[in-house]
């Protein structure tokens, strides 16, 4: 009989090989080893492979393996072993690492501009992110009245963190003014704000001064948030008589505050925000019950929303 114990060459890793990508149906490939019976695959989010969720598929015969099911969004680690007819390992090369991440980037924070006095230029800006490969892009479409183009422009990233902005050019009398975003990740997935843009889009009346000064509110108000209930996001709108500091906060069912969408002086107007769903750390809240305060010099107000998932 023969003894056998020298262990077989290491397969060589083929796919995948790139670095990141948004398709999650996966398949890996390796090289063949001469003499080689079988392999066996580990791939998982753990670079160790000790983690419960390794997924380890052994007694291949073939030098491919495609996943029967999807997999999530994660940094992912695969390595392959070649064993002999004797039984014996050749042992797991240095593993492979690559992302998929099939989601769009997330907008927070966009500023949603009320009807107003104000000619421009109109500052836009969002806080823009991508978790797992980065945003590579950010756009602003804009039109000065619906019968015309969408003009884009590039948005610039800010001082602060994630923070994207662009203008819409001053305008020269009373007119409707249409905007929404759009940004890009690393891999090519699409995000728009609204999010069904651009069929759906923000809009606003630029006006003149003296055409506004009959516009500024003569009381206080917090109107029913639109869509009620929702789901990926809602608006909410206010108005403001006088100079004054506002806090606009949302509250769950405990009375826990878990968003602050407004906090600060401002002037005299209508104004508009939008709530996506998240809390102050960044976190997709659960569907529910939640309230809407305002508080604006004396003045309070609370509403109810129902965020749906």
């Amino acid at each position: 009989f023969t003894v056998d114990t020298k262990p077989p060459v290491a397969p060589i890793l083929i796919l995948p090989d790139f670095p990141y990508t948004n398709n999650n149906r996966l398949t890996f490939v390796w090289s063949s080893v001469d003499e080689i019976t079988t392999f066996t695959l580990q791939f998982g989010v753990d670079s160790t492979f000790i983690d419960t969720l390794t997924v380890t598929v052994s007694n291949l015969q073939d030098t491919l393996y495609k996943p029967p099911i999807p997999v999530g969004d994660a940094i992912y680690y695969w390595r392959a072993e070649a064993i002999d007819r004797a039984g014996n390992h050749s042992g797991y090369p240095y593993p492979w690492q690559f992302i998929v991440d099939t989601h769009s980037p997330e907008f927070k924070e966009t500023i949603v501009w009320p009807d107003t006095s104000f000619q421009g230029p109109y500052t836009i800006t969002s806080t823009i992110t991508d978790s797992l490969t980065g945003v590579s892009s950010a756009t602003l479409y804009y039109r000065i009245s619906p019968d015309t183009a969408w003009v884009s422009v590039v948005m610039d990233i800010t001082a602060t963190p994630n923070e994207y902005k662009a203008e819409i050019p001053e305008v020269s009398e009373a007119t409707r003014i249409d905007y929404y975003l759009e940004a890009k990740d690393i891999v090519g997935n699409v995000g728009r704000d609204p999010y069904n843009a651009p069929d759906g889009f923000y809009t606003f009346q630029g006006l003149g001064v003296e055409e506004d000064r009959a516009r500024i509110p003569t009381q206080f108000a917090l109107m029913q948030n639109a869509p009620n209930p929702c789901y990926h996001q809602t608006t909410i709108s206010y108005q403001v008589p006088h100079d004054c500091h506002v806090q606009l906060k949302v509250y769950n069912l405990t009375g826990q505050v878990v968003r602050t969408l407004v906090d600060n002086q401002v002037r005299p107007d209508y104004y508009k925000v939008v709530w996506n769903g998240y809390d102050d750390r960044g976190s997709k809240l659960a569907g529910g019950i939640y309230f809407y305060k305002i508080t604006a010099g004396e003045f309070t107000s609370l509403k109810k929303l129902i965020l749906l998932r």
